[in-house]
């Protein structure tokens, strides 16, 4: 067994001498989970574990992915964090040109003024700081027009961290848990990267990595996707909330990411 959350479980067989990962989810959180992964590996095989079967039911999911042997990004360190930066943008890139028909999308527009209805709504969160957002909501809707201007929709990895990307031998890294990911700004995937990076002290070599691999790479338009992207994770962590039935939306959460947002505004 390799995890087990409210969602379901994820553990490791042995099927005919060979090593699959297996992933339970119950309730069905991400409808489109195994449409996103195809669409991954069809644009970018190499950049993700390849998905070996798949079974839907009202009630729960359940995918079989192919074993990625090899250490966690996590614990190879920084130079790996370099790598998954780039494979990242690699496969965002492959992914501007390839066809997102059906696949699951936010509207980057919206974000803004759906947290915050969603948070006068509920009254969760601490006034002054909702107030703080929405005076500098000009300001964010400008930066998410500049977005939509100049960043082509992509897929955008909501979750790239070092525990989702796994070391091949030959030094490549393949990203996993695709679930998550929606059509939208490809740059919004830079925010736990990001952070992680800080952490290791190498932000300078995991953006240019990044901006190096893609045809958009601009810091000023990654600085106004880090800005935007904690907003839309709370969006999708309150909307993750309400579909496990937990007693609250995410409200820490909620107001971290808010705090981080504003931080960088």
């Amino acid at each position: 067994m390799l995890r087990v959350k409210r969602w379901g479980a994820t553990g490791m067989f042995e099927v005919d001498g060979e090593y699959v990962v297996v992933k339970h989810t119950s309730p069905v959180i991400y409808p489109h989970a195994a449409a996103v992964h195809r669409a991954v590996e069809r644009a970018y095989p190499q950049g993700s574990a390849a998905l070996l079967a798949h079974v839907d039911d009202p009630a729960w999911q359940r995918s079989v992915f192919a074993f990625v042997s090899g250490p966690t990004v996590e614990k190879a360190g920084p130079a790996a964090l370099v790598t998954q930066a780039t494979t990242l943008g690699e496969l965002q890139s492959a992914m501007s040109d390839a066809d997102l028909t059906g696949l699951p999308q936010y509207d980057l527009a919206a974000i803004p003024e759906t947290l915050l209805t969603d948070l006068g709504r509920e009254g969760d969160l601490d006034e002054e700081l909702v107030g703080e957002l929405r005076r500098h909501l000009p300001a964010v809707q400008r930066g998410i027009e500049e977005l939509t201007a100049s960043v082509p929709c992509s897929i955008d990895h909501p979750d790239v961290q070092s525990t989702n990307g796994v070391v091949r031998e030959d030094g490549s890294v393949v990203l996993l848990d695709w679930e998550e990911a929606r059509v939208g700004c490809p740059l919004l995937s830079l925010d736990r990267l990001v952070q992680e990076a800080d952490e290791l002290g190498n932000v300078p070599e995991v953006m240019a990595a990044y901006l190096d691999a893609v045809p958009w790479g601009s810091r000023r338009l990654a600085d106004i996707a880090l800005q935007v992207a904690p907003l839309k994770l709370a969006v999708e962590a309150r909307e993750y909330a309400r579909t496990l039935g937990l007693p609250h939306p995410h409200t820490r959460y909620t107001t971290t990411l808010i705090t981080r947002s504003l931080s960088r505004i």
